[in-house]
């Protein structure tokens, strides 16, 4: 690649004689032309190396006299010539593409911030709905999660067993894992194991489903405003600590939740939706269509994988042949674990977008 570089010149000002207040005889009808010298690149000027004086006669330049020279030195109005800033157009056109970049740059990730913080937003009143929904049908079978507020940044994840629920009053064993785990979160099963080998060593608490209530973030907030999300904590279990609630999850089953993968294949019309299990294994024992015109009975007495996998989320499909794509759909897929209790989930969404609701 060839870079082109050099030294060229432009014309700043053109003066006549009378211009310069100069009588000059030998050449009376010439203008006189002061010249910037510049270095350039890629035909930029980068920085000046002096201007030059010439003379200007048919149309052509030539090298100004001595004696011209020596008047033209002596003008007031040559004197007053300025070196243009457009000299150093390479420096600036840098400086400007510099500073335009840091600007663009500046605006892309606040536009970017914004747009991720809408998505959590979302995010957060879709959980917060589901989690609301779960409050108001609680059975003791449940697990509560509440966040156990530290003043740095070790929170602790505290899980309620319920006991018993009388009206408002809710009897509940708190479980924290003493048994460590190769995730950040442990799974369903694990936290089950957990209550079943040191239930005996913890002391039950009564709370109030008010204050369960109470206990659920309003708004979202940012994992970064740490005093916010201080003062939205309550006295839940009584211990002078402050906690969050952020999820209701039944046990002693499966426990089936989207895990956001799956396939479309259009030339034949099916649909792979993609689901894990954190709790017991289990068989679908039923599938109900409520939406749609798929067929999901192919997925009738499919094995689901859960506990016994152990280090792993244990992952199965939901298939479904002629589908009619873009159109919603909804189905009820029933689930019988290994000791015969059914249990039912909700599936609905369209194509690859879908969600879980356990009934």
């Amino acid at each position: 690649m060839m870079i082109v570089f050099g030294i060229k010149s432009f014309r700043i000002r053109s003066f006549s004689l009378e211009d310069l207040s100069i009588v000059y005889n030998e050449e009376p009808n010439i203008r006189i032309e002061v010249r910037q010298t510049y270095f350039h690149l890629l035909y930029i000027p980068c920085f000046g190396l002096g201007r030059t004086w010439a003379v200007r006669k048919n149309n052509r330049l030539y090298e100004m006299s001595l004696a011209l020279q020596l008047l033209v030195d002596e003008s007031a109005a040559a004197k007053s010539v300025k070196t243009p800033f457009y000299t150093y157009a390479g420096p600036l056109l840098a400086i400007l593409s510099a500073v335009i970049g840091f600007l663009g740059y500046q605006l892309n990730e606040s536009y970017s911030h914004y747009k991720d913080r809408q998505l959590a937003i979302r995010h957060f009143n879709a959980e917060k709905a589901v989690l609301e929904s779960k409050l108001q049908n609680l059975t003791t079978r449940d697990f509560i999660s509440v966040l156990r507020l530290s003043n740095s940044w070790k929170d602790t994840t505290i899980y309620l067993k319920i006991e018993d629920i009388r009206g408002d009053e809710i009897t509940v064993t708190p479980v924290e894992m003493i048994t460590a785990t190769q995730r950040d979160q442990p799974m369903a099963w694990e936290v089950e194991d957990e209550y079943t080998r040191y239930a005996s060593y913890w002391s039950p608490v009564k709370i109030s489903c008010k204050q369960l209530q109470a206990g659920c973030l309003k708004e979202y907030i940012a994992s970064s405003d740490r005093e916010t999300l201080r003062q939205q904590g309550i006295n839940l279990l009584h211990d002078g600590r402050r906690y969050v609630t952020t999820a209701v999850v039944r046990h002693f089953g499966p426990v089936i939740s989207a895990n956001r993968t799956g396939a479309l294949l259009g030339s034949s019309a099916r649909l792979s939706i993609g689901m894990n299990n954190e709790g017991w294994p289990a068989t679908i024992s039923d599938i109900k269509e409520l939406a749609g015109n798929g067929d999901w009975s192919e997925n009738i007495n499919k094995k689901v994988p859960g506990k016994e996998f152990g280090l792993f989320v244990p992952g199965f499909a939901l298939e479904a042949a002629h589908m009619t794509f873009r159109k919603p759909y909804k189905l009820i897929m029933t689930l019988k674990d290994t000791t015969g209790q059914l249990h039912k989930y909700e599936v609905s969404g369209v194509d690859l977008h879908y969600a879980v609701k356990d009934l």
